[in-house]
């Protein structure tokens, strides 16, 4: 398999102390289009950890996807790629999907700045956290500002497509790597924590048929900004505690219609649960005091899961405070600070026969299959194509209603 990959710098790997760990980034030339705002695309990286002695017949894959704002080149991360793929002979992959690169990372981002600049009272809002710019949009409303551009949003700088380009990226990207590296009846994992078990969740409804397992730990189930900037969350600027920005009542010139009706169910996982079957088994962490989720949300995906599925594809283990070890599982805050290799583990341990061997799956994928599938949410409808030579497309229509 090294030769396949010319050029890629070999590493010593810290899991075992004697396997050849490989490294190397491609990019995926054509990702898939954005096909609700039209929004450019650019060539999508791949970050990857192999042995050298990929096998390229049944190859273990397993997909990794990093809380909001991680990045693949993090030190973790890179130390985690290097462990899976030394423990379970696998290729890692960590591709960057569309919502990942972030010009400031949350905890660090100011959302209003550019509001504030482009309209003044910089001073009146330093001085008082009363100050009408404290809710930016609302003081846009009243001076009769009807329209922002993306830039304005919550995320300075950026639009973000809210986890369904981001998933087409993933299943994207698993293709375009399987295809360009010749490997023959690949045995796929996903595995995600946060915002990536979210993604994680959504790729095992787009492509029912494509990843056997899936591990998550913490997974949001829609990507509703009070999610992610949930109204207690707060920056800090000048010593002032100011809101994230979450009021989309105004008009964005690249969404106008926000995440309304016709956007929001193909990113929710409570609807799709109840709606796209999928043969993916999925082992799931989640906390019964979670600041996103609440246990009957977590639940109802669950059942609804294996309801449409017809057999038990979800094995979901509440977090509580009997469960933290301080290596493991840390803390109970969401994703406990969990340790992704101990997640990992614990997951292959209940689902496979060999915890080190990830099996093969049931038959072919949905790419192989040429699979041809359509979620209609009455107001759009969206149309999954696969193809095992041109990979995904999906199309957007009106619904039936």
């Amino acid at each position: 398999m090294s030769d396949v990959l010319p050029g890629a710098p070999a590493e010593e790997s810290a899991a075992t102390g004697d396997a050849q760990i490989l490294a190397q980034t491609l990019f995926v030339d054509r990702p898939h289009p954005d096909i609700e705002f039209g929004y450019p695309r650019q060539r999508t990286p791949v970050h990857m950890a192999f042995p050298a002695n990929l096998p390229c017949e049944g190859t273990p894959v397993i997909l990794v996807l990093g809380g909001w704002g991680a990045q693949p080149m993090d030190a973790y991360f890179v130390k985690l790629r290097r462990y899976l793929a030394a423990t379970y002979g696998a290729l890692v992959l960590m591709p960057e999907y569309f919502d990942l690169p972030i010009k400031c990372r949350p905890i660090n981002a100011d959302p209003t700045i550019k509001v504030r600049l482009l309209h003044g009272h910089w001073a009146l809002f330093r001085d008082s956290a009363t100050s009408p710019l404290a809710d930016p949009l609302a003081y846009l409303r009243a001076r009769g500002v009807t329209a922002v551009p993306p830039s304005l949003g919550i995320h300075a700088g950026c639009y973000f497509n809210y986890g369904f380009l981001s998933t087409l990226d993933v299943l994207t990207a698993y293709h375009w790597v399987v295809r360009r590296l010749g490997l023959v009846r690949p045995r796929p994992c996903l595995f995600g924590t946060s915002y990536g078990g979210y993604l994680c969740l959504l790729a095992a409804h787009y492509a029912p048929d494509t990843f056997p397992y899936c591990v998550v730990n913490a997974p949001l189930l829609s990507a509703r900004e009070r999610e992610i900037f949930n109204d207690g969350s707060f920056m800090s600027i000048n010593g002032i505690r100011v809101p994230y920005v979450h009021d989309r009542t105004l008009t964005d010139a690249v969404d106008p219609e926000g995440f309304a009706r016709g956007y929001a169910p193909i990113r929710d996982m409570s609807v799709l649960a109840a709606t796209v079957p999928s043969r993916t088994r999925v082992y799931w962490t989640a906390g019964r005091q979670d600041m996103f989720h609440d246990v009957e949300e977590i639940d109802t995906v669950r059942r609804n899961r294996d309801a449409t599925s017809g057999a038990e594809m979800t094995r979901l283990r509440y977090i509580g405070p009997e469960d933290l070890d301080g290596v493991r599982y840390k803390t109970l805050d969401h994703g406990f600070k969990a340790s992704l290799r101990g997640v990992f583990r614990e997951a292959a341990e209940v689902w496979w026969d060999d915890p080190t061997v990830i099996p093969a799956p049931p038959g072919p994928d949905d790419f192989a299959r040429r699979t041809t599938h359509t979620v209609d949410f009455g107001a759009a409808a969206y149309a999954f194509h696969f193809h095992e030579v041109h990979g995904l497309l999906v199309e957007r229509t009106p619904g039936a209603r």
